[in-house]
Formats: C-alpha cells, sequence, structure tokens
C-alpha cells in the first residue's frame, strides 16, 4: 500500500477506492470468486471421494454450474446495459450464489448426482450474474481514461478471491 500510494503509476490507483461503487464492487468480486472458485475445486473432489464417483463424473455434475454462469452472465449483463438497473442484480445474483454454497455445505454421502447437478446450477446462476455485472457498473462509474484500470482492478480482486476460495 505504500508503495502503491507514491508510485507515478501505480498497478492499482489507491484513489480509485474513493468511489463507493468501485468499492463495493471490489469486495463483492472478491467474494464470487471465492464462491466459484471454491465451487470448482470441491465438487469434483466430493464426487470422487465421498459419492465414489469417476473423473468423468465429477467433470460431467460442473459443467450444468458452467453453462448456467454463461447463461446468466449473457442474460444479466443484457438487462444491465439495457435499463441500467444493477442493484436488484446484483443482490439476487449474490443471494442465489449463497444459497448455492449452503446447498453445497448441506450436501452428505447420500446426495444424489441430480441434487449435487441443481445445487451447482443454484451457484452458477447466481455467480454468472456478479461476473459482467460490476465489471460493468464499475466502468461506468470512472471516465474512460481510467476503464483500464478499473477493469484490471475488478479481474485482480476476483482472481485473489478465487485463490483464497481454493
Amino acid at each position: 500500500l505504500l508503495v502503491e500510494a507514491r508510485a507515478k503509476e501505480a498497478i492499482i490507483p489507491l484513489k480509485l477506492f474513493k468511489n463507493p461503487i468501485y468499492t463495493v464492487s471490489v469486495i463483492t468480486v472478491f467474494f464470487s470468486g471465492v464462491g466459484f472458485f471454491s465451487a470448482i475445486i470441491y465438487i469434483p473432489l466430493f464426487v470422487q471421494a465421498i459419492q465414489s464417483g469417476s473423473a468423468s463424473d465429477s467433470g460431467n455434475i460442473v459443467t450444468p454450474m458452467t453453462f448456467a454462469l454463461i447463461v446468466s452472465s449473457v442474460i444479466s449483463g443484457q438487462l444491465v446495459s439495457r435499463t441500467g438497473k444493477y442493484k436488484l442484480a446484483g443482490i439476487v445474483g449474490m443471494a442465489l450464489a449463497v444459497i448455492g454454497m449452503f446447498l453445497l455445505y448441506s450436501m452428505t454421502i447420500t446426495t444424489g448426482s441430480l441434487t449435487t447437478i441443481l445445487y451447482m446450477i443454484v451457484i452458477g446462476l447466481g455467480v454468472g450474474v456478479t461476473f459482467p455485472l460490476y465489471t460493468l457498473v464499475s466502468q461506468n462509474a470512472f471516465p474512460m481514461s481510467q476503464v483500464g484500470a478499473v477493469t484490471a482492478g475488478i479481474q485482480f480482486f476476483r482472481s485473489v478471491g478465487g485463490t483464497v476460495g481454493i
């Protein structure tokens, strides 16, 4: 922080955090990264170690989450771009992600594959909303000259969240 505060061209300019939209976005994408990447790692291990599934089974169970993420990313990105309303989408997306993570927490050895897939879809739908939403909102909160730094910061904190989650 000390080096970044005095750097002529900081990697992540600390003045970006004076904008509450950016600060909330960074915190939110950090936690969505934690949830998404921990689910990506947890489920294959759970399927293989607890449910005695094969590596193919674990891959097949993660795939619907990825598709749900893509669908909700596209839909939420388009809705926010067209309407300009993002707060409700952000709340719903994070609520779905939290519900999905709680559902993962509730799984036991008797949880079936279909149930696991449904839980993964819930997480994918929730996290998928956060991917374009907070990037788009943050980009719109700054002048064009800062969009590159803003976008890089959002992606950086999502990656750090994923690392922490793993």
